[in-house]
């Protein structure tokens, strides 16, 4: 009961508070759940969702693929990773919407330059991230490995990465909510429907309740979005002679 106590504090200091304000542009939550309901009903909630969740789909491929890649090439080749990190960490402070000018001119007002927005924001955590987890690998297992003869691209494959999931899995957390926060300003560069298009498009018609109603669509789906991936797992198993070590019940 008491992890649904601050649930409840912000519900009623927004029913409250708009009440009390008594503004047009701030509805009460009453009416933001009857707006929720109303795009329910219709089904222009659930394709706008679809919509998102494609867009997120491919930037979060783009990312995930590309960024682990990455960090696999800068682990195992010392020179590409001192050659490549300082561009990397230059390149990740640079926001997406800073980029805005230079992905419409590429790709113009399209579902690639969408891709693109939430692709740039989510790649920088999953290369650090996943460069750090390989890097930090036990020296013990490393040692074990090494007098049963495991080369190097082995004792990555076998040992290296299985220890690093449950860190990967944090990292993929946090690329999806930074992908999902950048999917409203992504959708912004000519998509045709979406959750981040219905919110604009209902508060050009001042329809302020029909705003919230996606403002919440958006919080709750990027929640779920992430806690699914936060739910995901992989048995692992490494046996490396007397060492086992099951990833999934944590055996060692």
């Amino acid at each position: 009961m008491q992890r649904f106590t601050g649930l409840v504090v912000v519900a009623l200091w927004w029913e409250l508070g708009a009440r009390l304000v008594g503004s047009p542009v701030l509805p009460t939550l009453a009416a933001t759940l009857a707006a929720l309901g109303v795009e329910l009903a219709s089904g222009r909630l659930l394709v706008a969702l679809m919509a998102s969740l494609w867009h997120l789909a491919l930037g979060l491929v783009l990312a995930l693929g590309g960024g682990t890649l990455l960090a696999l090439l800068l682990h195992l080749l010392p020179w590409l990773r001192l050659a490549v990190m300082p561009v990397v960490e230059a390149m990740r402070p640079i926001p997406a919407l800073a980029l805005f000018p230079l992905i419409v001119v590429l790709f113009g007002l399209s579902s690639a330059a969408q891709v693109a927005v939430i692709a740039w924001t989510a790649w920088p955590v999953v290369v650090l991230t996943t460069l750090h987890a390989l890097d930090t690998t036990d020296r013990e297992l490393l040692d074990a490995a090494a007098l049963d003869g495991a080369g190097r691209l082995v004792t990555l494959l076998t040992i290296r990465l299985p220890l690093a999931y449950p860190l990967l899995v944090t990292a993929w957390r946090i690329a999806v909510s930074a992908g999902w926060i950048s999917l409203v300003a992504a959708e912004l560069l000519g998509a045709p429907t979406g959750l981040g298009v219905s919110a604009v498009e209902a508060g050009q018609r001042f329809q302020f309740a029909t705003v919230g109603a996606y403002i919440i669509a958006i919080g709750l789906s990027g929640w779920l979005v992430a806690w699914g991936v936060g739910r995901a797992s992989v048995d692992w198993r490494l046996e490396i002679g007397d060492w086992r070590l099951e990833i999934g019940d944590w055996r060692l």
